[in-house]
C-alpha cells in the first residue's frame, strides 16, 4: 500500500514539475508577443500588425511540415525507452535527421509561394527573414526533454534566449519600415535556445548522432503520415482563420482579429502545455491499465477543467480592460471578437481527455480522421462566413469547428472503449 501510495506521489510531482516547466517554455512563446503587441501596434501600426500576424501564419503552416508530428510520437518513444541510451541515441538521430530534411523542403515550398503567391510576393523581405521563425522552431529539441521529463534544461536556455531578443525588437524595431525584423528577432532567440539545448542533451544523456540512411527517413515519414495530416489539420483549422480573413478583408480588420487572437491563444496555451505535460506519465499508465488512466484524469481533469472556466469569464467579463493593456485606442473594434473566441478554450479543454485516450492507445486513425474532417469543416464556414461577415464570421466558424471536434473525439474514444 505505501509502495503505490509513493508511486502515484512520485508521478504526480514528475507531471507537476513537466507542467510548470512546459509552462514557462511554451509560456514565453506567447506571453512575450502579448507583451510587445502594445509596443509593436503603437510602433508600426495596427495595419502592418496584422501583416506580421499573416506572415507568422504562413510560418507556422511551414513550421507543421517540419514538426512531422515529432511532439507526439518521439516524445512517446522517448518516454518508453528513458533507460535504454542506444535506444534514445537512436531516436534521436532519426528526428534530427529527418526535421533538417523537411526545413529543406520547407525552403522550397516558400520560395515557390514568394513566385506565384501576389500576397507574399508584394513584401519579399518579410518572409525571407521570417522563415528563421521556421529554422528556430524546428531546431528546439522540446520533444525530448519533454519525453524524458526533464523540461527544467531546455526552460531556462529558452527563457533566456527569448528575453534576450525581445530586447532587440525594443532596441531595433522603433520606426513603421522596421515591421519585417519582428519574425527574424523571435526566430533567432528559438535558433539560440535550439543548438544549445541540442548540445546539452548530447551531453546529459551520452547521446551519439547519427546521420539516418534514407531508408529510415522513408520509414519515419511512413510512420508519422497519418499524425502529420492530423497535425497539419490542426494547424490549417488553427491559423486558417487569419490566412482566409486576409483574403476578405483588409489588414486593419487582420489586425483587430489577431489581437483578440493572440489573447485566446494566451489562455488556450496552458490547455497545450497541461495536455503535453501529462502525455508522457498517461502513455506509461496507458501501458499498466486503463482504469489507471482514468483514475488519473478523475484527479487532475476536473479541477483543471475549473480553472479554465473561471479565467475565460473574467477575460469575458472583464474583455474591454483586457484589451485596453494590449491596444488601448483599438477597443471597439476589438471588444466583440474577443468575446465570440473566449468560450474557445472552455470547448477545447473538454477535448484533452478523448484525445489524450486515442493518442496513448496509439488508436490514430481515429483521432486522425476527426481532426482531418474538423479542418476541412473550419475551412468550409470561414469561406462562407468571413466573405459575409468578416471577422465575426471566422470567430464563429472556428466555435462551431471546435465543437464538431469535441463530439467527435468523444465518439471516437467511446467507439474504441466498446471495441
Amino acid at each position: 500500500m505505501l509502495s503505490k501510495l509513493n508511486s502515484l506521489m512520485e508521478g504526480r510531482v514528475s507531471v507537476f514539475k513537466n507542467f510548470l516547466a512546459l509552462g514557462i517554455l511554451q509560456g514565453t512563446n506567447f506571453l512575450i508577443p502579448l507583451i510587445i503587441m502594445p509596443y509593436l501596434v503603437n510602433t508600426i501600426g495596427i495595419e502592418r500588425y496584422g501583416f506580421i500576424s499573416f506572415a507568422q501564419v504562413v510560418m507556422i503552416y511551414l513550421f507543421s511540415l517540419t514538426d512531422y508530428g515529432f511532439a507526439i510520437t518521439a516524445t512517446q518513444e522517448i518516454a518508453t525507452n528513458k533507460s535504454d541510451v542506444n535506444k534514445l541515441s537512436d531516436v534521436f538521430s532519426k528526428v534530427i535527421t529527418v526535421k533538417g530534411f523537411l526545413v529543406f523542403v520547407s525552403a522550397i515550398i516558400l520560395a515557390l509561394l514568394l513566385l506565384f503567391i501576389p500576397q507574399i510576393k508584394a513584401d519579399q523581405l518579410t518572409f525571407i527573414l521570417g522563415f528563421m521563425l521556421v529554422i528556430g522552431q524546428t531546431s528546439l529539441p522540446t520533444w525530448f526533454f519533454q519525453g524524458i521529463e526533464k523540461m527544467k534544461y531546455i526552460t531556462y536556455v529558452n527563457l533566456g534566449a527569448k528575453l534576450l531578443f525581445t530586447a532587440f525588437i525594443f532596441l531595433f524595431v522603433t520606426e513603421k519600415d522596421h515591421y519585417p525584423f519582428v519574425l527574424l528577432f523571435f526566430g533567432l532567440g528559438n535558433l539560440i535556445s535550439g543548438i544549445i539545448g541540442t548540445w546539452y542533451a548530447v551531453r546529459k544523456y551520452n547521446l551519439k548522432f547519427k546521420l539516418a540512411s534514407i531508408a529510415q527517413v522513408k520509414l519515419e515519414l511512413y510512420k508519422g503520415w497519418g499524425l502529420f495530416v492530423a497535425n497539419f489539420s490542426i494547424t490549417s483549422y488553427m491559423n486558417s482563420n487569419l490566412f482566409i480573413l486576409k483574403f476578405f478583408t483588409s489588414d486593419l480588420v487582420v489586425g483587430y482579429y489577431s489581437v483578440a487572437e493572440k489573447i485566446v491563444m494566451a489562455v488556450r496555451q496552458i490547455l497545450v502545455v497541461f495536455s503535453q505535460a501529462i502525455f508522457p506519465h498517461i502513455c506509461q499508465l496507458a501501458e499498466e491499465s486503463y482504469s489507471k488512466v482514468i483514475h488519473f484524469f478523475k484527479q487532475v481533469f476536473v479541477p483543471f477543467t475549473l480553472f479554465i472556466v473561471l479565467v475565460c469569464g473574467l477575460t469575458y467579463i472583464y474583455s474591454a480592460e483586457v484589451i485596453g493593456i494590449f491596444a488601448k485606442d483599438q477597443v471597439s473594434g476589438i471588444n466583440h471578437l474577443l468575446r465570440l473566441l473566449i468560450v474557445v478554450p472552455i470547448i477545447v479543454c473538454l477535448n484533452i481527455f478523448p484525445s489524450q485516450i486515442l493518442l496513448s492507445y496509439n488508436l490514430r486513425k481515429g483521432y486522425t480522421a476527426v481532426m482531418i474532417l474538423g479542418s476541412v469543416l473550419n475551412v468550409l464556414l470561414n469561406i462562407t462566413l468571413a466573405s459575409k461577415f468578416g471577422a465575426e464570421g471566422t470567430a464563429i466558424s472556428v466555435i462551431v469547428t471546435e465543437i464538431f471536434i469535441l463530439v467527435g473525439l468523444f465518439f471516437m474514444s467511446k467507439k474504441a472503449e466498446l471495441s
